[in-house]
């Protein structure tokens, strides 16, 4: 996750959002369609499926999804 965070977002996993972070945990499914960097569409698509799944499991509230939806990350996309 370390190594996602700071290729993708260039920060720590200790400093990302929940919108970060969900986008960072749709991309194991399949790592060639969920990059943020090669298709972030899709990638936020799966994103709101790993916050459905969040919600189902009472990680989080509706609201914090629509918060984490709401987000604009900057993806960087390379090694800082």
């Amino acid at each position: 996750m370390e190594a996602a965070s700071q290729y993708y977002f260039g920060k720590s996993a200790s400093e990302l959002t929940l919108g970060e972070a969900t986008i960072l945990a749709g991309i194991p499914k399949a790592p060639s369609s969920y990059s943020p960097v090669a298709d972030l569409e899709k990638s936020t698509t799966r994103q709101t499926v790993v916050l459905d799944e969040m919600i189902e499991d009472g990680k989080i509230t509706e609201s914090q999804k629509s918060t984490a939806l709401a987000e604009k990350p900057v993806i960087i996309g390379n090694i800082t």
